[in-house]
């Protein structure tokens, strides 16, 4: 990861877009880790004045934008995973994080968190506990997301960790707020 994290940085000080950024880290990985390993990986430039949001998802979760009226919006856009094919074809996704929305990327052991039944906690479960707690804070939504993971999987052990980065544009339209946990 540490390799992984200077090559991102590395990246995007050389390159002028975040397709050529990835692309980059792409062919250094492949190069260097062995060939039945890959990274996901979910890689975004926020613009904090405007709200502006350019991103790329290269087989990560599709990370939520909870919209402060209410709607969801998955940020899908990208391509494979990282470390797979050494041409493989990127995509940037564009949109836009107006006040009061959040921006919520999420590892699978959140959406993959069971309960002793053994039903995922899911990506629709988290839209509603973001939904119902859009005027808390970032790091308010992170815990009542923990809350309401905790409750849900009743005990029953985290197969996989567990991070959330939570990412809220405030009323003041030159604010963003962000709460981290892993």
């Amino acid at each position: 990861m540490s390799s992984l994290h200077a090559a991102v940085h590395a990246q995007a000080d050389a390159n002028d877009s975040i397709v050529k950024t990835i692309a980059a880290v792409n062919r250094y990985l492949v190069e260097s880790i062995p060939p039945n390993r890959f990274v996901t990986l979910f890689y975004a430039e926020l613009d904090p004045k405007n709200g502006s949001l350019a991103f790329l998802n290269a087989g990560h979760n599709p990370p939520l934008i909870v919209h402060a009226g209410g709607t969801m919006e998955q940020l899908a856009s990208g391509g494979l995973p990282l470390g797979i094919l050494a041409d493989a074809d990127f995509r940037e996704g564009r949109t836009k994080l107006y006040p009061g929305d959040v921006l919520v990327i999420y590892s699978d052991g959140v959406s993959e968190a069971v309960n002793p039944n053994g039903e995922e906690f899911g990506a629709t479960r988290l839209y509603e506990v973001v939904a119902r707690n859009l005027d808390t804070s970032a790091s308010g939504i992170r815990d009542r997301i923990e809350s309401a993971l905790t409750k849900f999987c009743q005990g029953t052990p985290a197969a996989d960790d567990i991070t959330l980065v939570i990412v809220k544009r405030l009323a003041e339209a030159t604010e963003v707020a962000a709460a981290a946990a892993s």
